[in-house]
């Protein structure tokens, strides 16, 4: 009805998505007067097949504002507990933190990666990252067996709740590791693929 919000499902909702891209997609509008059970099973099969056909990405790329406008589940870019330009600092001693330390603030980012003698590791992420879930339970495992010794921390940064942090340094895909030593940056990984990155992190230790 006229001035409601509807909701579209499986091979509707893109068909009808397709109607609002550019190039030759919008063509594919037309396939809408095929029965629904049809299209729905072309859907199912495509979508059960969705990584062979299409291959499975190891980062994903981190929406800027205009995309996010377009999507209704992606988690807030700007999501903070503290006021708009608030010059609230919180003090936050990260020294002692063992295991992957979650960082709170730019300021406690700041003050890790320039006041810890070692390496330190810094892991961006998202919660809507798909990559970021496979790929955390090995980097927690690592933070807290102390894999790569006692003088590399492992810290980890929300790309949503710490934009600047994630434009500061060019962070536009997630997983992201970035690796400093005395505040600067000396190595840096993208992706979900552990074996190239415990090798990045050996070679900097």
């Amino acid at each position: 009805m006229k001035g409601q919000l509807e909701c579209y499902t499986k091979s509707t909702g893109v068909l009808r998505t397709m109607r609002h891209l550019n190039g030759l997609w919008p063509m594919l509008f037309g396939l809408l007067i095929l029965p629904k059970f049809l299209r729905d099973f072309g859907y199912d099969v495509v979508a059960s097949n969705r990584y062979k056909i299409f291959g499975k990405l190891s980062s994903c790329r981190i929406p800027d504002i205009k995309t996010k406008k377009k999507v209704l589940s992606v988690a807030p870019l700007f999501n903070s507990n503290l006021p708009k330009n608030s010059n609230v600092t919180i003090p936050v001693d990260t020294t002692a933190m063992k295991g992957l330390v979650h960082m709170r603030s730019e300021d406690m980012f700041n003050e890790t990666i320039q006041s810890h003698q070692g390496l330190v590791v810094a892991y961006f992420f998202a919660k809507w990252c798909q990559p970021c879930k496979q790929v955390s339970p090995e980097i927690k495992t690592w933070a807290e067996s102390e894999k790569f010794g006692n003088e590399t921390k492992f810290i980890k940064i929300d790309a949503d709740n710490m934009r600047p942090v994630a434009k500061r340094f060019k962070v536009k895909t997630l997983p992201q590791f970035l690796l400093f030593r005395n505040g600067g940056v000396v190595g840096r990984h993208v992706g979900s693929n552990i074996t190239q990155l415990e090798a990045s992190i050996r070679q900097h230790c």
